[in-house]
């Protein structure tokens, strides 16, 4: 990554000071003073706090971590040469999609009642049966073992849906049910993915019903989003370690918090606080009747999906223009044909200049920019 370069001297006087690490200065340690700051002290000493944060629990999860990755893996390598399960499942829910579309909005949404009763209520009944168990008969960590590659899925399909359906939810303020479904709970479906099964894969309600929503994309990806990446380079791990305690402040909704108070945002302070809370206080009675097997479910499934959706925004955001740190085409990263296309996630550079657009329009908009790119290239 290059350093924004001042042309004139008037532009010069005027930039953003930046050192070798990016043109922001970091929204976590920004001060006044530019250059002398980041070659200060005061920053040297913060960043060896991230990278010694990012390295200890690197240290306490990763092998965890990454025997799980591996795990996953190995289930779908054995259901695509062996089982065929996820086709199966892929052909029984596009069959049946037409007799559940009346409990969703969209009409090429009728899967969703099929995403929800799987991680609503199935995998949520098997947590709190394997929590009575473990109260009753005690902690078995081949079951818990299980349980959280089962919750996972192969190659991560269960996260990965419960992730992009807290994420579309978000953006579309709760709305992705039928109106006469779409009341807020314990009587409706409104942000049933946020407030209820996102907890058991790590997503803490707020983080995407308000920090998403109105720090990370009022701001995108500059030095007033909570987890840019703008300001940290992108071709070495440390940088992505020390990224870790920037992104996890951003999951436990802590730095929203102060960010929206900053700001005077008090209504976003207030929501992300109760959010907060409500999630704390989930966990907090499951530890109550077994501390070890909600460690090893709950708060492993925070601190993992936590990991690999860092990585995530990692790539999303892993470019800038260095002349237009702001270019939405460049800071935002477009992965065509990927291995797991999930309703037009990966057109994240459609997905920032068109944030409530439905996922169904994400192909068209992207080749539509295409055209008008040509176009104004050509004339």
């Amino acid at each position: 990554m290059q350093q924004v370069s001042a042309k004139t001297e008037e532009e010069e006087t005027t930039a953003i000071s930046s050192i070798p690490g990016g043109p922001w200065p970091g929204p976590i340690c920004a001060k006044d003073g530019g250059d002398a700051y980041y070659e200060g002290p005061v920053h040297q000493a913060t960043e060896t706090m991230k990278l010694c944060a990012g390295s200890l629990l690197l240290l306490v999860v990763g092998p965890y971590v990454a025997l799980q990755i591996f795990m996953c893996n190995m289930w779908d390598q054995l259901d695509q040469k062996v089982l065929g399960m996820i086709p199966f499942l892929q052909r029984l829910s596009a069959k049946l999609a037409p007799y559940t579309r009346f409990v969703v909005k969209h009409k090429d949404d009728g899967f969703i009642f099929h995403l929800l009763v799987w991680l609503g209520a199935v995998l949520p009944a098997w947590f709190f049966y394997e929590l009575y168990l473990a109260a009753t008969y005690g902690f078995d960590w081949r079951r818990v073992v299980l349980y959280n590659i089962i919750r996972i899925g192969p190659m991560y399909m269960n996260f990965m849906f419960v992730y992009v359906m807290c994420h579309k939810e978000g953006h579309n303020f709760g709305n992705l049910f039928a109106k006469k479904f779409n009341g807020h709970a314990p009587f409706g479906l409104k942000y049933v993915f946020n407030h209820w099964a996102g907890m058991f894969h790590g997503v803490l309600p707020g983080t995407f019903t308000y920090s998403h929503l109105y720090n990370h994309h009022k701001y995108d990806n500059d030095e007033r989003d909570i987890y840019s990446t703008a300001y940290r380079t992108r071709d070495t791990f440390t940088s992505w370690i020390k990224y870790l305690p920037e992104w996890f402040g951003y999951a436990s909704n802590v730095t929203s918090i102060r960010a929206f108070a900053q700001e005077g945002r008090w209504r976003w302070v207030l929501g992300t606080t109760l959010s907060t809370l409500y999630y704390c206080a989930f966990v907090g009675i499951c530890w109550y009747i077994h501390p070890v097997f909600t460690l090893f479910t709950l708060v492993y499934a925070f601190l993992e999906g936590n990991i690999l959706l860092s990585i995530v925004n990692f790539v999303w955001h892993g470019f800038i223009e260095p002349s237009d740190p702001s270019n939405d085409y460049v800071n935002s990263t477009t992965v065509v044909e990927g291995l797991n296309f999930t309703l037009g996630e990966e057109y994240h550079v459609v997905h920032h200049q068109y944030a409530g657009a439905h996922w169904t329009r994400h192909p068209d908009l992207y080749v539509v920019h295409i055209y008008l790119f040509l176009y104004f290239v050509h004339f």
